[in-house]
C-alpha cells in the first residue's frame, strides 16, 4: 500500500508543478516508514509540501524530527482536550520545532510566530547551523592552508575567491562551516564499477552538504548531484618549457615570404618567354644563348658585356626587369639585416595534436576530473588517442595541490607538458613570473574542452537554491571576476610572451650553416653539370 502511494506521489509531481502531500496518520510506525522511505527516494522535494496531520505528541515523533527539517513541511497535531490545533516546522540542522500557527473554533487561525506557513527555512536559517563543506587546493580559486593538530580552530581555512564566496554563504545563510579535504585528492568521477570517488561521491554519498569545486558541469554529475548556478566558464589549456633563443640557420630565405620567391621565379620565366617570342618575331636575329643568360645575370646583380644588336622592345623589357630586382635585392638585403639580430624562441607545442605526434612527450594531467572522464570514455577521435597514450606511459596524473611540483618538473625537462584549466595556469604562470622576473612557460594557442563550473549540493537539497540565489549576486555583479584578479598578480605578463627576442651580438657558425650548406650545395651541383657538359662535348665530337 505505502509503494503504491509512493509511485502514485512521483508521477504526480512529474506532471503538477506545485503539490501538496497530506499525511493523516496516529500509526507512529506508519509515519516514520512512509517519511524516511520518502527521504531515502527523494521523493520529498523541496517544491513538493508536506501537511503531516496526527493525534501523536511531538515526543512520539522524534525519529523523524530530522528528515522533517529537511522538508518543505508542517506538522499539524490535534488535540482532542483543547480542542485545538497546532500547526509547528521543524528548523533544518537544529530540528527544533517552532511554533508557526494555531486554530480553535472560538478565535480561528492565529500566527504564532513572524513565519508564514511552509516557511522557506533555507533562505535564511533560523538557528545558525553547522555544515560540512568540502574543498581542496584549486589555484586561483581556492588555497587551502592545513594547521597542525592541536591548535585551536578548525584544521582547515582556505583563502581565495571561492573563500570570500563561502564566507559571503556563511554570513547570509547563516552557518558556519568546517572543511574537510577528500581522502582521495579527487574532484570526482564515476567509476566503471558504478561508485564515485572524490568530492563529488562524498556529496553523492552525504558525507558532506555541499563542495566548493568548482565542478565542471557534466551530465553524468548532474544525475548524482545537484548544481548551483555556474560560477566561471574556463577551458584546458597546455603548458610547456620555452626553448632556448636560436637564430634559425634557414633564415636568409625569410626576408621573403614563399608567394614572393614564387612570383619572382614565374617573373624571370615569363621575361624568358617574351624574349623567346619576340626574337622569333624577327627574321633577322636567331636566340643566343647570352641573350637568356643576361636575364640570369641582372637577377644574381652580375656586369653585362652585351655585343649583339640591341633592340628597342630589348631596352625595355631588360629595364623593366632591372628596376624589379633591383627593388627586389634592396628589400631582401635590408630585412635580412634585421633578421640576423633576431633570435626564435621555440614553442612547438600550440596544440594537442602538436603533443600527441611528438612520442618523446609525457602529459600531466590532473587525476580524478571530468576531463580524465572524457578521453577515458572516448570511443573514437583525439581524445581516444588521448587515452590510448595512458597506456604507452605518456600521462602522469598530478593533483592541485601539486601544481607547483609539477610545474618544476616541465621547467627542469623539455619533455612534459602540463595540461589543466587556462586560469590556473595563468595564476602559476604569473607566479611563476614573480618568483623569477621572466617568463620561463608559455602557453598554446589551442583551448579546447570548454567547461562551465560550480559548485555541488546533495540532489534535491534545498540549500542549493539558496546557494544559487548568492551565487547570481556574485557573479552577476562582478565580483567574482574582481576577487580572481586579485588573487592573481601579473596574470598578463606571459600570456603574449614574444617568440622572438632582438640581441646584439656576434653570429657563429651554429647560426649560419645553412647558407653554407646551400653554398656546398650550389658548388656539388655546379660540379655535376660541368662534368654533365663535358660529357656530352666529348661524345659529340666523338660521333664526327
Amino acid at each position: 500500500m505505502l509503494e503504491s502511494v509512493l509511485i502514485k506521489e512521483r508521477q504526480m509531481r512529474k506532471t503538477v508543478r506545485c503539490l501538496l502531500v497530506t499525511i493523516a496518520s496516529d500509526d507512529k510506525n506508519f509515519l516514520t516508514s512512509t517519511i524516511e522511505r520518502s527521504a531515502e527516494g527523494n521523493i520529498m522535494i523541496w517544491p513538493t509540501k508536506l501537511l503531516l496531520v496526527t493525534h501523536l505528541r511531538t515526543e512520539e515523533l522524534s525519529p523523524i524530527r530530522n528528515h522533517l527539517s529537511g522538508m518543505n513541511g508542517m506538522l499539524l497535531i490535534l488535540d482532542k482536550k483543547s480542542k485545538r490545533c497546532s500547526i509547528y516546522t521543524f528548523l533544518p540542522y537544529t530540528q527544533r520545532m517552532v511554533e508557526l500557527a494555531s486554530w480553535t473554533a472560538k478565535y480561528g487561525l492565529l500566527h504564532s510566530s513572524h513565519l508564514s506557513l511552509f516557511p522557506d527555512k533555507f533562505d535564511r536559517l533560523i538557528d545558525a547551523g553547522h555544515l560540512i563543506v568540502a574543498g581542496d587546493d584549486f589555484p586561483p580559486h581556492m588555497k587551502v592552508t592545513e594547521f597542525p593538530y592541536g591548535r585551536d580552530g578548525p584544521p582547515h581555512i582556505f583563502i581565495g575567491p571561492l573563500g570570500n564566496f563561502v564566507e559571503i554563504l556563511g554570513n547570509s545563510i547563516n552557518f558556519s562551516y568546517t572543511l574537510v579535504r577528500p581522502p582521495d585528492r579527487a574532484w570526482g568521477y564515476l567509476q566503471p564499477n558504478g561508485s564515485w570517488i572524490g568530492m563529488v561521491g562524498m556529496v553523492f554519498r552525504k558525507e558532506v552538504d555541499f563542495a566548493l569545486g568548482p565542478f565542471v558541469l557534466t551530465y553524468t554529475r548532474a544525475r548524482a548531484v545537484d548544481y548551483a548556478l555556474p560560477l566561471v566558464g574556463d577551458n584546458i589549456r597546455i603548458t610547456a618549457k620555452r626553448g632556448a633563443t636560436e637564430v634559425d640557420p634557414w633564415g636568409f630565405a625569410l626576408p621573403l615570404a614563399p608567394d614572393v620567391w614564387g612570383i619572382t621565379f614565374l617573373s624571370m620565366a615569363f621575361v624568358i618567354l617574351l624574349t623567346m617570342i619576340f626574337t622569333f618575331a624577327e627574321t633577322s636575329r636567331n636566340l643566343t644563348k647570352s641573350s637568356l643568360m643576361d636575364i640570369f645575370r641582372i637577377l644574381l646583380q652580375q656586369d653585362m658585356n652585351i655585343s649583339r644588336p640591341v633592340e628597342s622592345w630589348d631596352r625595355v623589357l631588360l629595364a623593366a626587369w632591372i628596376v624589379t630586382i633591383l627593388v627586389l635585392s634592396k628589400s631582401y638585403s635590408g630585412n635580412l639585416m634585421s633578421l640576423l639580430a633576431v633570435r626564435y624562441v621555440p614553442q612547438p607545442y600550440q596544440s594537442l595534436r602538436a603533443v600527441l605526434d611528438d612520442s618523446s612527450i609525457t602529459m600531466l594531467w590532473e587525476g580524478g576530473t571530468a576531463y580524465v572522464q572524457v578521453f577515458m570514455n572516448a570511443e573514437s577521435g583525439i581524445y581516444r588517442e588521448v587515452a590510448e597514450s595512458l597506456g604507452k606511459g605518456r600521462i602522469s596524473y598530478v593533483k592541485s595541490s601539486e601544481y607547483t611540483q609539477a610545474m618544476e618538473q616541465v621547467s627542469r625537462s623539455s619533455h612534459h607538458v602540463l595540461i589543466i584549466e587556462d586560469l590556473g595556469l595563468q595564476m602559476l604562470l604569473a607566479e611563476d613570473f614573480t618568483k623569477r622576473g621572466s617568463c620561463l612557460f608559455y602557453l598554446s594557442k589551442e583551448l579546447f574542452l570548454p567547461s562551465m563550473f560550480g559548485l555541488v549540493v546533495q540532489k534535491h537539497s534545498p540549500l542549493g537554491p539558496a546557494i544559487a540565489r548568492r551565487m547570481s549576486s556574485v557573479t552577476e555583479s562582478g565580483l567574482y571576476t574582481q576577487w580572481m584578479k586579485d588573487a592573481v598578480p601579473n596574470s598578463t605578463a606571459c600570456l603574449q610572451a614574444p617568440t622572438k627576442i632582438v640581441v646584439q651580438s656576434a653570429l657563429s657558425l651554429s647560426n649560419l650553416w645553412g647558407m653554407f650548406t646551400l653554398l656546398a650545395g650550389g658548388y656539388v651541383f655546379s660540379a655535376i653539370t660541368l662534368a654533365v657538359e663535358y660529357a656530352v662535348s666529348r661524345f659529340t665530337l666523338s660521333s664526327f
